[in-house]
């Protein structure tokens, strides 16, 4: 069972409608839209998106060393939201898991987003402290074996298509 205060959980949502590349993943997160803050916004995009869209949030849990990525368009608030959202595409999963994460680069990466402005917290709270070495570029990373690291990106990749496919049967 994990503790409330062992998870941290942050929501990506800049001040100017910005995504976030979340380095630990490689890859970019979706930032809070929020209309209001488009200086010549169309009625029919505020019709769409009153309340805008939220963003997806990123977390850890301390104790089992698990990053996670949570879409909140799945939670049954923001149905309405939803729909509009698949009218364009579909949504991604309501959450991924990544197990064994580095928790000093994925809090040192969290943590820089929120006092920059780009997330804010929805769960727990940042640590006094991070302990280790966080990684700070993908540049000159070490990967020990190669074919196995795809080979594990391609199953992961898969899983998630599976359950994309079978949501749309």
């Amino acid at each position: 069972m994990v503790k409330a205060s062992d998870t941290l959980t942050v929501e990506v949502a800049g001040p100017q409608n910005e995504n976030l590349w979340f380095l630990p993943l490689d890859r970019r997160i979706r930032g809070r839209f929020d209309p209001t803050k488009i200086p010549e916004v169309s009625g029919a995009l505020m019709r769409r998106f009153p309340a805008g869209i939220p963003g997806q949030r990123i977390g850890v849990c301390l104790s089992t060393k698990t990053g996670f990525l949570q879409e909140p368009l799945h939670a049954p608030e923001f149905n309405a939201v939803a729909a509009e959202c698949k009218k364009v595409g579909a949504l991604p999963p309501e959450r991924e898991e990544f197990a064994n994460i580095d928790l000093a680069t994925w809090l040192h990466h969290i943590s820089g987003a929120v006092k920059a402005g780009k997330a804010v917290i929805v769960e727990g709270t940042l640590p006094d402290r991070i302990d280790g070495e966080p990684v700070l570029s993908l540049v000159g990373r070490k990967v020990e074996n190669p074919i196995k690291e795809l080979a594990a990106a391609i199953r992961d990749q898969t899983a998630i298509l599976a359950k994309v496919l079978a949501q749309r049967a």
